[in-house]
């Protein structure tokens, strides 16, 4: 995805992106997907945008099997922490918002 990310953050300046940080786990293992620690490289990459709405944080959890470390909380902590300026934009199931 970086490759992906560097080359849409050149093309076009974001004002906004939907990130998922879900950082799924099988067994406790992450299954590589993205969470909130990697999360900051990526908007980095994207061009730094003011506005990050995550995605893909929660949903169906059978634990100790599947679950989702990633949230919201820890998004913008690690935002905060990396000094990125990115506001973060929370929605509810369905619910639109605009930006």
């Amino acid at each position: 995805d970086r490759d992906l990310f560097r080359t849409i953050g050149h093309r076009w300046k974001l004002d906004a992106v939907l990130l998922p940080i879900g950082d799924l786990r099988t067994l406790g293992v992450s299954m590589g997907q993205m969470g909130p620690r990697r999360a900051p490289q990526a908007l980095r990459l994207l061009g730094e945008p003011r506005v990050v709405v995550p995605t893909h944080y929660s949903g169906m959890t059978l634990r100790p099997f599947l679950s989702f470390g990633g949230t919201p909380r820890k998004l913008g902590e690690e935002i905060h922490r990396a000094e990125l300026g990115a506001i973060v934009g929370t929605t509810r199931p369905l619910e639109s918002v605009e930006i």
